[in-house]
Order: structure tokens, then C-alpha cells, then sequence
């Protein structure tokens, strides 16, 4: 027989830590680049079993589904787990909610846990301009519709250059986010006598959200 030491008894912690499903929701511009949503889960002690998928309408896109790339991703040293979904740019054409569903091992919970993921498609609508010889100012502006919250905006010159948003001297920007309302919000670019002076010919600028 075994004689256990006066000392006794002995102690060791057994942990339960929650498991947390993390949405990270995206915004595309309409039919452009593909864009990556995910779901991120912490608190875990092993890989989770199962990663799927799925359209809000219940449809499974993990895998073999024409413009749907799924990854389950892989447990990291931190116990988190990143499953991500590859949405190409054909279906990026509306707001869609699609359900990341994701299945413990089974020393943790396997019970299975849908997490819905946001993605967002907003729209730019860019208004020309002409101008007469001897203009001196003039506005050129995007209207960005779709948002779901007023976004960070930028302008690029007719080089291609950034232009710098304390550059008082050659433009003024307006962003639009202080009188962003339901979604839109319209960014303006006043070019200055010393840019317009110098437009004898098509120029081309960017605005991106």
C-alpha cells in the first residue's frame, strides 16, 4: 500500500476559460477586389474540429463553391483559431451577412457556434469636371454611398501622388465624415489657382475610401 504524506492533500488548478467568437467585418467597394472576412476564436485548448461556412440563406460555401475560398486556420500560441472566407469580387455586388460555424474539440465544448460576419458593399460616384481658360477655382468631389460609418478619405493628384491634407496652398480637402448621414457622405477636392493654372490638357484625379 501507498502511504500519502501527512502533508496532503495536494492541489492543482483546472482552468475553464470561455470561448469567444470574434466577427471581423469587412467593407468592399462594389465589385472590386476580392476581400477576406473572418471569425476569430480564443480560449481554446486544442484546434477546433469543425470550420464551415455558410450564405445567410444557409447555403454552404466552405469549399467547392465557385467565387468562395474558405481557410479553417490553425490553432496559434496565443489558443486562438483565425477561420477566414475569400469572397471574390463577382459577389461582391450588395451587403451580404454570411455564418461562420465552428465546432470545438471535444475537450473544450463541441457544441457548434454560429457567428455572423458582415460584408459591407459601398459605392463611389465620381463628378467630372470641365473648366473654361482662366478659371481659378474649382471643386471636383465623390459621393461614397453604402457605409455603414463615415470611412477615412484620401485624394491622389494627376501624378499619382498623395495629396496631403495640410497642403493649404495648392488644395482644400473636405473628407465629407463630419456631414456623413444614413450611410453616405460626399468628399470634396478644391484645386487652387496654382493647380488649375497649370490643367491645359485631361487631368485625372483619384479619390479612394
Amino acid at each position: 500500500s501507498i502511504e500519502h504524506p501527512a502533508s496532503g492533500p495536494f492541489e492543482r488548478d483546472v482552468v475553464v476559460t470561455p470561448i469567444v467568437v470574434t466577427a471581423v467585418n469587412k467593407e468592399v467597394l462594389s465589385g472590386t477586389d476580392a476581400v477576406v472576412i473572418s471569425c476569430k476564436a480564443t480560449g481554446l485548448t486544442a484546434a477546433l474540429q469543425t470550420v464551415e461556412w455558410q450564405k445567410s440563406d444557409g447555403t454552404d460555401v466552405t469549399s467547392g463553391v465557385t467565387g468562395y475560398t474558405s481557410s479553417a486556420g490553425s490553432l496559434s500560441g496565443d489558443n486562438s483559431q483565425t477561420t477566414t472566407l475569400t469572397v471574390a469580387s463577382a459577389q461582391n455586388n450588395a451587403d451580404s451577412t454570411y455564418n461562420c460555424l465552428i465546432t470545438p474539440a471535444t475537450q473544450d465544448d463541441a457544441t457548434q457556434v454560429s457567428t455572423p460576419v458582415t460584408l459591407n458593399v459601398f459605392t463611389i460616384t465620381p463628378h467630372d469636371r470641365s473648366i473654361t481658360t482662366g478659371a481659378t477655382q474649382i471643386a471636383i468631389s465623390c459621393d461614397i454611398a453604402g457605409l455603414g460609418s463615415a470611412a477615412d478619405v484620401t485624394w491622389k493628384d494627376a501624378q499619382g501622388a498623395d495629396v496631403p491634407p495640410g497642403d493649404s496652398t495648392n488644395y482644400i480637402v473636405d473628407n465629407g465624415k463630419a456631414a456623413f448621414n444614413s450611410g453616405s457622405q460626399t468628399t470634396k477636392l478644391t484645386l487652387k489657382s496654382s493647380i488649375v493654372s497649370q490643367i491645359t490638357s485631361v487631368n485625372t484625379f483619384k479619390c479612394s475610401a
